[in-house]
């Protein structure tokens, strides 16, 4: 009966054995699946919102370009009325369509929306780091510096060349 029992204590530790490395190998591969899944998700979500960035970018491009082209018409029609003036022309209705060029500024409100999501997730969640820093210096140091670059001008402008133009257009 020693040696039976013997035989079954031996026995049990390689079933005890084989069971622990049995659950090690499961809590492994769930691990790993779900380490696998995590990334998976990761890369799905960093699409997401870089696709996001790249429709935002887009219109940022569609807003950039209508303002530059609206203020290339408010030059070209700043020249004309310069002229204009020099030339000491009649009023005419052409003087009220051009000063309407002049005093419309443009203004641009930024679409941020993809931007702002990264920065609620998790800015990390690009793991490129060349394109991550050149996304926030985009959306966080140069947004900024456009509309203040734009408020300037139209201050200056709003400030000193209205009233010049006002009082030479009334002259």
């Amino acid at each position: 009966t020693n040696n039976n029992m013997s035989q079954k204590v031996k026995l049990n530790w390689r079933y005890a054995f084989g069971e622990i490395v049995l659950i090690f190998i499961g809590i492994s591969l769930a691990v790993s699946f779900d380490n696998w899944n995590q990334k998976r998700n990761k890369a799905k979500i960093q699409e997401l919102i870089l696709m996001e960035i790249r429709s935002d970018l887009t219109q940022d491009t569609l807003l950039l370009n209508a303002a530059i082209a609206t203020s290339d018409k408010q030059m070209r029609s700043i020249d004309f009325m310069v002229k204009y003036l020099e030339e000491n022309r009649p009023y005419s209705d052409t003087v009220s369509h051009i000063l309407s060029n002049i005093l419309m500024f443009p203004r641009i409100q930024f679409i941020t929306a993809g931007y702002q999501t990264l920065k609620a997730t998790d800015i990390t969640l690009i793991e490129n780091q060349p394109l991550r820093r050149d996304i926030v210096k985009y959306y966080e140091y140069m947004h900024p510096r456009v509309l203040q670059s734009m408020g300037d001008v139209e201050f200056e402008f709003k400030t000193y060349w209205t009233s010049w133009i006002l009082e030479n257009i009334i002259d």
